[in-house]
């Protein structure tokens, strides 16, 4: 994996475990990194939780799916109902 590819993945995660919280500069701040560096990878705030959102999904964070599912984003507009349901059942187990 390339550093800017490490980068971005170091990213993703961080903007997973702080959702829905997500902004550059606490991005920055938990990776030790300037918010300029989070910039350059996602131009903005929106491509930055765009990105992160579409992450969660395909990597099956369960919390912050639950929470896109709960403010109807886009990332899960298409999930079938039954992998809505097990994401909602999960918070609840």
């Amino acid at each position: 994996m390339k550093p800017g590819e490490r980068t971005r993945e170091r990213i993703m995660e961080t903007g997973c475990d702080i959702w829905p919280n997500v902004s550059c500069r606490a991005i920055a701040r938990k990776l030790g990194i300037t918010h300029c560096a989070v910039l350059y990878h996602y131009s903005t705030v929106e491509a930055l939780r765009a990105a992160i959102a579409d992450y969660a999904v395909r990597n099956e964070r369960a919390r912050v799916i639950a929470q896109l599912i709960a403010t109807d984003h886009t990332a899960v507009r298409d999930m079938p109902a039954a992998e809505r349901a097990r994401y909602l059942g999960e918070l609840t187990a």
